[in-house]
């Protein structure tokens, strides 16, 4: 009788600490707050904010069912639930609540419409109309005082986010059906709800095997099945896709959780599921009547998860994805180990022999004469690995980074990536490092207090040293202090309270008092890093020439090709009295895309050209050129770009 009763104070308080409580009737006692879409309404465009990239064709269903599917799933599970419509949607709402679940993209609470045209605020637009990705991105979804336990539903992490420096950033809307790197033992595969937890083992995902980040990673992978639909199974008929954040850095300094990966076009050490403060990150965009019944009661575990986290704000926040952290430097100089290079040779060849394994069953079922399902054209599309030799190896996965360290060699660049390791920081945070050669001359490491210490003591020395004491103090700190003395009372006072953020800039974060929201121009929002492509629009005669310029290692995505994960470059005309079209844009067809043989990419410059026809007697006015686009490298896919540009006359 004792140990039954231990048992039961066992569950109750495993219960508690996951911060739900079961009711009498049996139900979980949280209160549920669900912002989505009424489907009584008239519902917003399929646009960038709302759709996830899902197929026109399928689009207003969709939008139609997702509310009624979440309700009547948390209604199964929780005391109380309310839905609101997105449009509705105010943060004052949130109080009576215990979990706020975003599925929709609300009105900003920064700009206000008011406010919209003000020299304060980037032009804010109601997100019906929303063509300004830029805009969308840099509003404030939330007021400085949120602290609500917070779950996102697929993109909406990666939007509403932004504004507030979380982890949960947009890397790139490729998510699919299946998660791996599953962390089984994490509290959200454990309760409230008992969950069963299968796994199939499948080809790894070709982007999962790329770059330093993949060298290791598997042929074969378990992987868990979250929806019974992916985009890349239905073809021109695509379902939703999610979103995935940098997985560089994500847990450093424990504010954040990478709880699961998942099946996209970026590396394996992108987040699928994930936390960062009180904000939890479901990337998968399935409504419940696309998620399998495991990754139901997975979900209905993660809200009761992320509810312990009320009042628990990000400590660090990422408003720069291109700081990487040194964990890629120490990845680089484990390839010379030759272990790594065995592992690498064998999960090359595994991958070879499953995907050719794969691409025969395809070959029998066209033999046959049968269809093939979606799910295995989605694995068998990939060309096979080339397993390389020790030296290519090298070459192939150093080559970039050594020239930018301008190492003649791997060797050189070995001994250079060891003697600098402990000095290297993330420069200005443009997905490359530099060596700190102040505090390498100091002998004290990127992130030792002592740097500190030692950048303050130089304030009172000669000129020169006092400029490296407030060069120092600048690059590792976010205060601003004007004497030697003031800057030894703060250090001496939050010495303990210091933690080192790589991931978030390079800085020593206080973590009582965490980053503020708004430590960059409250107007600028978001996730910043400059825009990769320029466009000129010129008309030479009866041609409109509109041209795209990629930096180097950026492409585009060619409307020849198929939308797949991404936006396909478009270009729109206004045109004045006396000039009109004379047939259709001509389009260059595009290379294919490697991570997706059916879409096809436009690299370093591309012309697309409109034949117009002119009446020099009616010709007045200017030609107004819309382009959108969507700019990608190996490390960021950015968000969409939507912009007008006046055409020039040559």
């Amino acid at each position: 009788m004792k140990g039954i009763v231990l048992c039961l104070m066992f569950v109750t308080l495993f219960l508690v600490a996951g911060g739900c409580h079961r009711g009498t009737d049996g139900k979980q006692g949280l209160k549920v707050l669900y912002v989505g879409f009424n489907p009584d309404r008239e519902l917003p465009p399929r646009n960038f904010a709302h759709g996830a990239g899902i197929a026109e064709s399928r689009y207003e269903k969709d939008m139609r069912e997702r509310m009624p599917a979440f309700e009547k799933l948390l209604k199964q599970y929780f005391v109380k639930v309310q839905t609101v419509d997105a449009r509705d949607y105010e943060e004052s709402m949130t109080e009576e609540f215990d979990v706020i679940v975003f599925d929709g993209v609300p009105e900003p609470v920064y700009p206000k419409q008011e406010e919209a045209e003000t020299e304060l605020a980037p032009v804010a637009k109601k997100l019906a109309d929303v063509v300004d990705t830029k805009a969308l991105f840099a509003a404030h979804y939330f007021s400085d005082q949120y602290n609500k336990p917070t779950l996102f539903v697929g993109d909406k992490a990666g939007i509403l986010g932004a504004a507030l420096g979380l982890k949960l950033n947009w890397y790139c809307r490729c998510l699919d059906a299946h998660a791996y790197d599953v962390r089984g033992d994490h509290p959200i595969f454990q309760g409230p709800l008992p969950v069963d937890m299968t796994y199939e083992r499948r080809l790894a995902p070709s982007s999962a095997i790329s770059g330093v980040e993949g060298v290791t990673t598997p042929g074969v992978m378990d992987m868990w099945r979250v929806q019974t639909e992916g985009y890349r199974e239905g073809g021109r008929e695509r379902y939703r896709q999610g979103l995935v954040a940098f997985g560089d850095g994500f847990e450093e300094n424990g504010d954040g959780e990478r709880i699961a990966g998942g099946v996209s076009d970026k590396y394996r050490n992108a987040v699928a599921i994930g936390r960062h403060g009180n904000f939890f990150m479901w990337g998968f965009a399935a409504d419940p009547n696309y998620m399998t019944e495991t990754a139901q009661r997975v979900f209905i575990n993660a809200i009761c998860y992320i509810s312990k986290f009320d009042g628990k704000v990000p400590v660090t926040r990422k408003y720069e994805n291109g700081y990487v952290t040194r964990e890629k430097l120490r990845q680089q100089l484990a390839l010379f180990e030759r272990d790594t290079f065995e592992h690498y040779r064998e999960a090359r060849m595994t991958y070879n022999e499953k995907l050719m394994e794969l691409k025969r069953e395809v070959e029998d079922l066209n033999a046959a004469g049968k269809e093939v399902p979606g799910d295995l054209m989605g694995q068998a599309w990939p060309q096979p690995q080339k397993v390389m030799e020790y030296e290519e190896y090298l070459n192939s996965y150093l080559k970039r980074d050594r020239e930018r360290a301008g190492c003649s060699d791997a060797e050189e660049y070995r001994v250079y990536l060891k003697e600098n390791m402990d000095y290297f920081y993330g420069g200005t945070g443009n997905f490359s490092f530099r060596v700190d050669r102040d505090l390498k001359q100091l002998g004290i490491a990127v992130g030792d207090v002592k740097g500190l210490e030692r950048a303050i003591e130089l304030l009172e020395g000669s000129p020169e040293e006092r400029e490296k004491g407030e060069r120092l103090l600048a690059r590792y700190s976010m205060e601003n202090f004007s004497t030697a003395a003031e800057w030894k009372t703060w250090l001496d006072e939050v010495r303990d309270r210091l933690i080192f953020s790589e991931a978030c800039g390079y800085k020593f974060v206080d973590k009582v008092k965490g980053m503020a929201i708004n430590w960059i121009d409250k107007t600028q929002g978001g996730v910043q890093q400059d825009n990769p492509v320029s466009v000129l629009a010129m008309r030479i005669g009866k041609e409109i020439q509109v041209q795209f310029t990629m930096k180097e290692g950026f492409h585009i995505y060619a409307n020849s090709g198929e939308e797949g994960a991404y936006v396909l470059t478009d270009v729109k005309f206004e045109y004045p009295r006396g000039i009109e079209p004379d047939g259709k844009l001509k389009v260059p067809e595009g290379k294919a895309y490697e991570a997706d043989s059916k879409v096809k990419i436009y690299e370093k410059k591309v012309t697309l050209v409109q034949p117009v026809k002119v009446i020099p007697a009616d010709n007045k006015g200017v030609i107004i050129c819309t382009v959108t686009y969507q700019a990608c490298d190996d490390m960021i896919c950015m968000p969409p770009v939507t912009e007008e540009i006046e055409v020039i006359n040559l």
